[in-house]
């Protein structure tokens, strides 16, 4: 430069450059140009480094590459920890599914059996709805572990919630006093009741933990 050296060695990786290995005078040193030999050790220092470069990129990479298999490893092991949890949840499903059977069919003899009793044939058919919701659920579960489809239908959400309210006031406190509000001209909805059923109830119980 006239005042000044400078060097620049190109860096490569294989066939890519990649960047320089940079030198020069500086201050008062003015020009002073390399030999043939100190040129060639300049590139052997460039070629160094390129060797150095590439074995940090490899580290680099092999980690990357060890973090994502670990990642993986710990999806595929949640996956089958979920499927086993499914295949479990479908089990106790159809055990709990005959027990209600069961519970529903000995109600509806106790119906019989208590005749016209006004207060009897109230507690009974709370029995009854709390086993059809229970039922309702084992469906859900059953669903979840792909046992059984969802019955997808139109649903009347007014209908639903009137529905639904006599459970959730033997749920909740008596503290605290549920109005349902119906909507106007609501259009139906096509969904599986008792999923519907779960969201509003647990819409509920959040709200009265809260």
């Amino acid at each position: 430069l006239g005042h000044r050296t400078i060097v620049n060695i190109p860096l490569r990786l294989v066939a890519q450059p990649f960047g320089a290995f940079g030198l020069g005078t500086f201050g008062d040193e003015g020009c002073r140009p390399p030999t043939p030999e100190q040129l060639d050790h300049l590139v052997g220092m460039a070629g160094q480094l390129s060797v150095a470069v590439s074995r940090i990129r490899l580290l680099d990479a092999n980690r990357r590459a060890t973090q994502q298999r670990l990642e993986l490893e710990r999806r595929v092991l949640e996956h089958q920890k979920l499927e086993s949890l499914g295949l479990l949840a479908g089990g106790i499903a159809h055990d709990f599914n005959n027990l209600l059977t069961v519970i529903l069919a000995g109600t509806a003899l106790a119906r019989l059996a208590v005749g016209k009793t006004e207060k009897a044939l109230t507690e009974l058919d709370a029995v009854v709805g709390a086993a059809e919701r229970a039922r309702d659920l084992t469906r859900q579960l059953l669903a979840m572990s792909r046992s059984q489809t969802l019955e997808l239908r139109p649903l009347d959400l007014n209908d639903r919630l009137k529905q639904l309210l006599a459970l959730l006031k033997r749920v909740l406190s008596e503290t605290i006093t549920l109005e349902l509000i119906e909507g106007a001209h609501l259009p139906l909805v096509e969904g599986d009741a008792s999923q519907l059923d779960q969201v509003f109830m647990n819409l509920c119980i959040n709200a009265r933990e809260a």
